[in-house]
């Protein structure tokens, strides 16, 4: 019977010393979608194991060429070099290094803001309905644009902290920004978050990158509209 007490008590410790780790390390990742605290890191921990392949189409393979399908990308530029390390958490959804510097990152927020001048009587500033924290690009008008995405008219956003994106893209243009390295499919889409195409576009390196990622955004909200 000692033994076996033994044996509980160590596995209890283990487990005690992965969770202090493993929250530290989520509560670094900044805040996301869920509770800031204890309950929202017991919340992702749960939904962990439900994690699909972010980097297969085959969840969302069978709406290509659908009428749902408002594909804008010609063809991309296959990015250069590794894709960068995602955290393992899946909310919040976020990248861990190829993080440039401020001026980068002031860069990318004016080509979002230069998005939304240059269709001010459709596009406008709001909160992100998935991030819960982040502003995102949205429809102004829901109802008039493609009711096939499930995003309610959220476009994309920014992630501050890191500098990667999401953005919900046609069927066509995710299999072309997944296949060629520009981002990768967030592991729960299509399960706990509705829209099958929302993508993690990652952090731009330099002002080439910048270009591709316009290209991209504007797609994105072509597929919205």
């Amino acid at each position: 019977m000692s033994f076996t007490l033994t044996l509980i008590s160590v596995f209890f410790l283990c487990l005690l010393i992965w969770s202090i780790i493993d929250f530290r390390k989520w509560k670094k990742l900044g805040k996301g979608g869920v509770p800031y605290n204890i309950f929202g890191w017991l919340i992702v921990t749960a939904i962990r194991p439900f994690k699909r392949n972010p980097f297969s189409s085959k969840y969302f393979e069978g709406d290509i060429g659908s009428n749902c399908d408002k594909a804008d990308i010609d063809s991309l530029p296959h990015r250069n070099g590794e894709r960068p390390v995602i955290a393992k958490h899946p909310v919040p959804h976020r990248q861990l290094n190829q993080i440039r510097n401020d001026t980068i990152k002031e860069s990318l927020q004016k080509t979002f803001d230069q998005m939304v001048e240059s269709h001010n009587k459709d596009l406008n500033y709001d909160l992100s309905q998935f991030e819960k924290r982040n502003k995102a690009i949205w429809l102004r008008n829901p109802e008039s644009g493609n009711s096939c995405p499930c995003a309610n008219g959220e476009i994309a956003h920014i992630h501050q902290i890191d500098g990667s994106m999401h953005m919900i893209l046609s069927p066509s243009d995710a299999k072309k920004v997944i296949d060629s390295g520009w981002g990768e499919l967030h592991p729960l889409a299509g399960k706990f978050i509705p829209v099958k195409t929302y993508v993690l576009i990652y952090s731009p390196r330099d002002k080439e990158d910048l270009k591709v990622i316009e290209s991209i955004l504007a797609a994105s909200v072509v597929h919205a509209r």
